[in-house]
């Protein structure tokens, strides 16, 4: 089985080739700085890229996988746009996969996690919130969700933390794409109690996100979940879009006046 796995909900875009199960044939990632415009003008020049590195079309393709969210807004819509244009075009199945899920299984795949590990999926939601996945080791290639996710605060990111910490034995994992900050918040999340389980805390490479996708889409493709041609991505809260700009005042001039 052939894939194209596209995401461009965060500041890298993904693009990967590949079969499931196996490591991608072709994976090609580029970051692009906060505010800084690239996923739309980039998006279709790095599918077309690698289609000519790989030898492989639109036509050969079996899925396309999206990364269907939380996520940047706009991130998310260019993702889905193409996604659905070259799926509508070729007839192709189109597959979402939880944008967190991927990330928490991107960074378990081939690593010795005991089975019950608890892995914490993070990206920067803004304005000081994080979306937030929680899941639990099944194998190496899958897990089991165990809460929705959330968007939530980083002090309450900590006690969802101390949680997963109280819930199983093993150290749980912490992921995320981006930087981490330094703030007396996440101090709590990387510090505990001398005796105490300590977290795993580490940032995972766009590439392992890549091969996240690419499992969990090969797998999500076998149990059936095909997109329907309305499906959209997820969102965990509206877009920033602000309220509409009151128009002009208008007043008519006393009877003489111009």
């Amino acid at each position: 089985m052939r894939y194209l796995a596209i995401d461009t909900s965060g500041p890298a875009l993904i693009v990967v080739l590949g079969s499931g199960g196996e490591p991608p044939v072709n994976c090609t990632t580029a970051h692009f700085q906060d505010g800084q415009p690239g996923h739309i003008e980039s998006l279709s020049p790095v599918i077309a890229r690698a289609f000519a590195e790989t030898g492989w079309t639109a036509a050969s393709l079996d899925g396309i996988i999206v990364s269907a969210g939380p996520g940047s807004f706009t991130g998310l819509r260019i993702a889905w746009a193409t996604a659905k244009g070259i799926a509508l075009a070729g007839d192709i199945p189109l597959i979402p996969v939880a944008t967190l899920e991927a990330i928490a299984l991107g960074s378990t795949s081939g690593k010795s996690y005991p089975p019950g590990t608890m892995v914490i999926a993070l990206t920067d939601a803004r304005k000081g919130r994080w979306y937030t996945g929680i899941f639990s080791v099944i194998s190496p290639v899958a897990l089991r969700r165990v809460a929705d996710d959330m968007d939530i605060p980083l002090v309450a990111v900590a006690q969802e933390v101390d949680t997963c910490i109280s819930l199983a034995p093993a150290s749980p994992v912490v992921v995320g794409i981006s930087e981490f900050p330094a703030g007396d918040d996440f101090a709590r999340i990387r510090q505990h109690k001398p005796g105490e389980v300590s977290p795993i805390v580490k940032k995972i490479d766009p590439q392992e996100t890549g091969a996240g996708l690419l499992t969990l889409g090969s797998q999500r493709h076998g149990d059936g979940a095909i997109a329907t041609d309305y499906a959209g991505p997820t969102y965990l809260r509206g877009g920033d879009i602000g309220k509409p700009r009151s128009g002009p005042t208008f007043s008519s001039c006393p009877a003489g006046e111009k």
